[in-house]
């Protein structure tokens, strides 16, 4: 019902002639002037996605799960986000979350890829 009556709106300001899409009115529609906090989101590269998975790897194994744990519950948020999608600034979320969990444990800081071991290669029993 809103949305009819905004259409409705619309068609009453566009017959009265009181649109003005000139260009000392910035040449845009009052309600494209958006100011959105996420103008310049990018899709992460390959790197900072890995980077990211293994900050989270550093925080779970900070708070006790085990390799089969943790190797599951990040392969299952991989899967999730390759449906989903995951853009820049989310992944800055991740790993936030992950410094506080490593901070609260007084886990040492994560120090990028090269200290985590690879994640899709299963542990071995013993």
């Amino acid at each position: 019902m809103l949305y009819g009556w905004e259409i409705r709106q619309a068609l009453q300001r566009a017959a009265a002639g009181t649109v003005d899409h000139s260009p000392a009115n910035g040449g845009r529609r009052p309600e494209m002037h958006v100011s959105h906090p996420h103008r310049t989101t990018k899709l992460p590269t390959q790197g900072d996605l890995d980077n990211m998975y293994a900050h989270l790897a550093h925080a779970m194994t900070a708070v006790g799960y085990s390799d089969v744990e943790r190797m599951k519950f990040l392969t299952y948020l991989r899967q999730l986000h390759m449906r989903a999608g995951i853009v820049n600034w989310e992944t800055h979320i991740y790993h936030i979350l992950a410094r506080k969990i490593c901070k609260a444990t007084g886990t040492p800081k994560f120090m990028g890829l090269d200290e985590m071991p690879e994640l899709d290669d299963p542990p071995e029993s013993e």
